[in-house]
């Protein structure tokens, strides 16, 4: 399973975690992909935010 959305293309960012002291170590930001299968029957790995937009075209 790829870890990017199947139709944006969205993927990882790079970020850092600061503590208190400023100290700042490299960690990666995912996004929330889940399982979604379209009309025709195919499961895609789709972001949420293109999941509401596609339910949102289908009303």
């Amino acid at each position: 399973m790829s870890r990017s959305c199947d139709l944006c293309g969205k993927n990882a960012n790079t970020a850092n975690h600061v503590s208190h002291a400023q100290n700042k170590v490299k960690r990666k930001q995912r996004p929330n992909l889940q399982s979604f299968t379209v009309g025709d029957m195919k499961i895609k790995n789709v972001c949420s935010t293109c999941r509401r937009t596609m339910n949102k075209q289908s009303k």
